[in-house]
C-alpha cells in the first residue's frame, strides 16, 4: 500500500504546482491589460487634438472671401486727385495685395494639409491595431511586435490551462480507479473467446488475408522470376537438366500442417475450377488413431451457451481449433491456399479416411469426399467442418445393398457436376445424383474384378476401369439405360480389352488417364488421333500408352529403370503430348511425345520428397503441378520448355507413332 500512497501523494503536489501557476499566468495577463488601457488613453488624447486642429481648419475655410474693387472705384481713379491721396491709395492696393496672396497661400497650404491628415485620421481609426497614424516607425514596430507576443502569449496559456483543467478532470475521473489492475487471460479464457461464433471469425479471415500478405510463396510469385528465356544454355547446364530435371522447375513451395497432417498419408487432390489458387487435398487416418485421447474440455460445458457449446464441438472450417468431435475424426480434407504454406484455408472432418475428393466443378463451395467406409460425403464451407450430406451405408436394415459396402477406389464428377461416378475395391461401380446421396441411381458390378482405378472420357460418353489384375474395362451408355428410368440395375455395356500377357499389366493398375478434351472424329466410343490417347501405370513398374480407336493393346509402354512402383500418371491439360508420372521412389516424371518415345524431359527424374509420390494433379493452365508425398504437398511451377507447345509438336508425336507403326493415324 505504501507505494501506491506514495503516487497518490506526488500527483497531488504536482497539481498543487500547476495550480500556482495557473494563478501566476493570470496575474500576468491582468497586469497585461492594465497595460493596454493605459495605452488606449493615450491614443485617445491625440484623437482629441487632431480633432481640435480639424475645428481649426474648418474655421480658416469658413472665413470670409477679399473684397474685389467695383466699378465706383474704377471711376473714381479717373477723377483728379492729390500727391497725398494717391500715395495712401497706392499704400492700400499694395496693403490689399498682400492680404489676398496670403489668403492664397494659407487656402493653398490648408488644402494642401487637409487632404493627407484626413486620410491619415481615417486609416488610424480603422487599422488602429495594425497602422499606427503618427508617430515613430520604430516604436510603432516594437510596439506590435509586443502586441503579437502578448497574442501568441495568451494563446499559449489557455492552451496551459486547457491541459492543466483537462489533468484534473482526469484526476478526479480516476480518484477511484487507482487500485484497478487489468488481469490476463489464460490460455482457456482465451481460447475460449476465439471460439466465439463472431470474434472468432473475424480472427481466422483478417489473419489470412495478413498471411497472405507477409508470406513470401514462391509458387505464387513464380512468373515474375528474372529468366532469361532466349538465353542460350551451356553444357553443363544441359547436362545438369538431363541428369535431375532442375533447370525444369522454376519454383518450389511445401504446404504441411503438422497439427492436423502429423502422421497421415495424403491420398488424392484436386485444383479449383473456379478459384485457381486453391487445392483439395484428402488425408488417411493418423497411425495411431486407436490410441488419440479424448480432448479435455478447456471450460465447463454448462456455463457456455448452447451456440457455444455446438462452436466448441464443431468450429467453422476455417477455424485451426480442434473442436471435441474433429479432433478425434480418422476422415481428414484440407483446402490449401498457394498463398498460405503452414496453415490450410479450410479444414473437413468426416468419421472415416478420405480415399477420394473432388471439388464440385460449378459450385465452389462444396467439396465431394468418397471414405474407407464405403460412403459418400458432401461438404459446404458455409455449413462448418461435417458433412452436409451422406449416402447410406451399403448394407440396410433389409440386407439390400445399395451404395457401397467396400472402400471408394476412385471417383469423379460427371455431367457438369450433376452426377457423380464411383468404384470401391468389390469391383462395384455406382452412379449418383448430388441432389440424392441416399442411394445411387444406378449399379453396375465388373465381374470378378476389383477395381482399383477410374476415368472418364471428356464428353463422360465413356468410363474406362483398371482392376488389380491389370485389366482394362470400357464401359458406354447404352439406349436401354437411358429409357429405363425405374430399374437400379444399370443397362450399360461392358468390354474388356483383350491384351496378352507380355503386352498388358500383370498386376493392379493404380491410374488411369485419359485427354480433357474429346476429339470430334470418333471410332466408336473413343475418339481417334491425340485426343483419343489414354495413360495407364501400375505396380509393375510401367507406364503404358494406349489408343482404343485403333486397338486394344497398349502401342507403347516405358519400363522404370529403377524398378519402382508407378503410383499416378496424368496427361498435361494444355499441351497434348506432354504427361507426367510419379514414382514410389520420391521421383517425378516428365515426358514429351513429341520428343521423344523412349526417354523422358526429366531424366531420372525430378526430386520431390523423401517418400513415395502418392498422386498428382495438373493445374488447370499446365503450369504448375501439384504432388504428395507422405503429409506434404509440394507444388511446382516448371518453365515454358515444359508447358508452351512448340509449332506442331502434335503433329510431330503422330508421325513418331505412324514411323514406327504402331499404328495408323
Amino acid at each position: 500500500q505504501q507505494p501506491k500512497m506514495d503516487a497518490v501523494a506526488s500527483r497531488r503536489a504536482a497539481l498543487e504546482d500547476k495550480r500556482r501557476r495557473l494563478e501566476q499566468i493570470k496575474a500576468r495577463r491582468n497586469q497585461r491589460g492594465t497595460e493596454q488601457q493605459k495605452q488606449t488613453e493615450s491614443s485617445s488624447s491625440e484623437n482629441n487634438a487632431a480633432s481640435s486642429l480639424d475645428e481649426y481648419i474648418d474655421g480658416l475655410l469658413a472665413a470670409p472671401k477679399p473684397a474685389l474693387p467695383t466699378q465706383t472705384d474704377a471711376t473714381d481713379s479717373t477723377t483728379p486727385v492729390g500727391k497725398e491721396d494717391v500715395v495712401q491709395k497706392k499704400d492700400e492696393t499694395v496693403q490689399k495685395k498682400k492680404q489676398q496672396q496670403e489668403q492664397i497661400s494659407t487656402a493653398s497650404v490648408v488644402a494642401v494639409a487637409h487632404r493627407p491628415a484626413v486620410e491619415t485620421f481615417e486609416m488610424g481609426t480603422q487599422t488602429d491595431d495594425l497602422l499606427p497614424a503618427w508617430g515613430d516607425d520604430d516604436d510603432d514596430k516594437n510596439e506590435n511586435d509586443e502586441d503579437n507576443d502578448g497574442t501568441q502569449n495568451d494563446v499559449n496559456e489557455e492552451a496551459e490551462e486547457r491541459k492543466i483543467a483537462d489533468h484534473e478532470n482526469d484526476n478526479n475521473n480516476n480518484k477511484d480507479e487507482v487500485n484497478v489492475e487489468v488481469a490476463e487471460l489464460t490460455s482457456d479464457q482465451r481460447e475460449v473467446y476465439v471460439q466465439t461464433p463472431k470474434f472468432g471469425q473475424f480472427l481466422h479471415v483478417a489473419s489470412k488475408k495478413m498471411e497472405k500478405l507477409l508470406i513470401d510463396t514462391p509458387s505464387v510469385a513464380e512468373y515474375l522470376w528474372n529468366v532469361d528465356y532466349t538465353k542460350e544454355r551451356t553444357s553443363e547446364e544441359v547436362k545438369i537438366g538431363a541428369d535431375d530435371g532442375a533447370g525444369m522447375v522454376s519454383a518450389r513451395a511445401v504446404y504441411q500442417c503438422n497439427e492436423w497432417t502429423s502422421g497421415r498419408k495424403a491420398t488424392c487432390i484436386d485444383w479449383s475450377n473456379t478459384y485457381k489458387e486453391l487445392l483439395l487435398v484428402g488425408y488417411h487416418q493418423p497411425k495411431s488413431s486407436t490410441t488419440l485421447p479424448l480432448p479435455t474440455p478447456t471450460v465447463d460445458p454448462s456455463t457456455m451457451s448452447a451456440s457455444a457449446q455446438l462452436s466448441n464441438m464443431v468450429p467453422n472450417s476455417a477455424s485451426m481449433h480442434k473442436g471435441s468431435i474433429a479432433a478425434v475424426t480418422d476422415g481428414l480434407a484440407l483446402v490449401w491456399n498457394l498463398a498460405l504454406t503452414n496453415r490450410p484455408e479450410h479444414i473437413f472432418t468426416c468419421w472415416s479416411p478420405v480415399i477420394a475428393c473432388k471439388f464440385h466443378p460449378t459450385e465452389p463451395h462444396l467439396a465431394i469426399g468418397g471414405c474407407h467406409s464405403g460412403q459418400i460425403v458432401l461438404w459446404d464451407v458455409r455449413a462448418g467442418r461435417l458433412p452436409v450430406q451422406k449416402s447410406a451405408l451399403g448394407i440396410t436394415s433389409n440386407a439390400a445393398v445399395r451404395g457401397h459396402n467396400y472402400p471408394i477406389s476412385a471417383l469423379e464428377v460427371t455431367d457438369g457436376g450433376s452426377a457423380l461416378v464411383t468404384s470401391d475395391t468389390e469391383g462395384k461401380l455406382n452412379f449418383w445424383s448430388l441432389s440424392n446421396l441416399r442411394e445411387p441411381a444406378e449399379s453396375l458390378t465388373l465381374s470378378s474384378s476389383n477395381i482399383s482405378a477410374l476415368s472418364v472420357s471428356a464428353d463422360s460418353s465413356s468410363i474406362l476401369c483398371g482392376d488389380d489384375n491389370g485389366s482394362l474395362y470400357s464401359i458406354m451408355a447404352s439406349s436401354a439405360s437411358a429409357t429405363s428410368t425405374s430399374a437400379r440395375s444399370s443397362k450399360r455395356l461392358q468390354k474388356k480389352f483383350e491384351t496378352s500377357d507380355e503386352t498388358g499389366h500383370f498386376s493392379m493398375i493404380t491410374a488411369i488417364a485419359t485427354k480433357n478434351s474429346g476429339g470430334s472424329n470418333r471410332s466408336g466410343q473413343f475418339a481417334k488421333g491425340a485426343a483419343g490417347l489414354v495413360l495407364t501405370c501400375g505396380v509393375d513398374w510401367t507406364t503404358k500408352v494406349w489408343a482404343p480407336a485403333y486397338s486394344e493393346s497398349p502401342v507403347l509402354s516405358f519400363l522404370s529403370h529403377s524398378y519402382d512402383y508407378m503410383c499416378d500418371v496424368q496427361w498435361s491439360p494444355t499441351h497434348p503430348c506432354v504427361f507426367a508420372t510419379a514414382s514410389s521412389n520420391g521421383r517425378l516424371g516428365l515426358w514429351n511425345l513429341a520428343s521423344s518415345l523412349e526417354e523422358p524431359l526429366s531424366g531420372d527424374g525430378i526430386r520431390v520428397g523423401g517418400e513415395a509420390l502418392n498422386t498428382l494433379r495438373w493445374s488447370g493452365d499446365g503450369r504448375r503441378i501439384a504432388v504428395t508425398s507422405g503429409d506434404e504437398l509440394h507444388v511446382l511451377g516448371l518453365t515454358e520448355d515444359v508447358t508452351k507447345v512448340k509449332g506442331e509438336e502434335e503433329t510431330q508425336m503422330m508421325e513418331n507413332f505412324s514411323s514406327r507403326k504402331l499404328f495408323e493415324p
